[in-house]
């Protein structure tokens, strides 16, 4: 004969479902099942992930925006009016002469082209000219010098060179008389600079030489 449970089934049906839950689980509540825990944690660590991808896809269409923005920006600096085989920069046209002329030889082959020798005005235009394509490495003349009055160090418009403008080399200028067997009492009165160097690639020398030359005009 089966044991006689404690509860009757009459009985269990009328007890209170709390009741149940405490007779059962006399050695402990069972309030909240461990998997109904890892159903919610699961959960929040989706809506994690899904704020965190929907940043980094907000950022970045962000950041396609600004590339779009940009290439649209170059596009529109492209379109500038520069005569065929001169550089556009920030308003400006520049020539890269590719023959070997004297300084007063330069500045004039500027001005007949519509131009003049290079006047270097910000560190941006500096930086333009300096890093150009090093295939084009060479030293080119531009329109500084301080032949009127040695020292004073003028563009070619006749401006006096700004002191936070200068952009010399080393321990330029440094107005060298020449040698002994060839001396040279001017000295170095005109300036130069290197392509496709460093920032501070300028130099005096002697403006009888021959080298390349930067012109400038403005953009139409």
């Amino acid at each position: 004969m089966a044991e006689r449970s404690d509860i009757t089934e009459s009985e269990y049906t009328n007890v209170p479902p709390e009741n149940i839950i405490k007779q059962e689980g006399e050695k402990g509540k069972t309030v909240c099942p461990r998997s109904v825990w890892l159903v919610l944690a699961a959960f929040g660590l989706l809506l994690v992930v899904d704020i965190t991808v929907k940043v980094y896809y907000v950022l970045k269409g962000n950041s396609l925006r600004e590339v779009e923005q940009n290439l649209i920006d170059l596009q529109k600096e492209a379109l500038k009016n520069c005569t065929a085989g001169w550089e556009y920069f920030s308003g400006k046209c520049y020539y890269f002469s590719t023959d070997m002329k004297n300084w007063a030889e330069s500045r004039d082959a500027c001005v007949t082209m519509g131009g003049h020798l290079v006047i270097i005005e910000t560190e941006k235009e500096q930086d333009f000219l300096s890093r150009q394509n090093p295939a084009l490495k060479h030293r080119y003349w531009i329109g500084l010098t301080d032949s009127a009055k040695e020292g004073e160090w003028r563009w070619v418009d006749n401006s006096v060179l700004n002191d936070n403008r200068k952009y010399w080399w080393g321990h330029e200028p440094d107005d060298w008389k020449g040698t002994a067997a060839r001396p040279l009492p001017e000295g170095e009165d005109c300036a130069m600079m290197d392509v496709g160097g460093v920032r501070k690639s300028w130099y005096d020398g002697f403006c009888e030489n021959s080298y390349k030359s930067i012109c400038e005009s403005k953009a139409k």
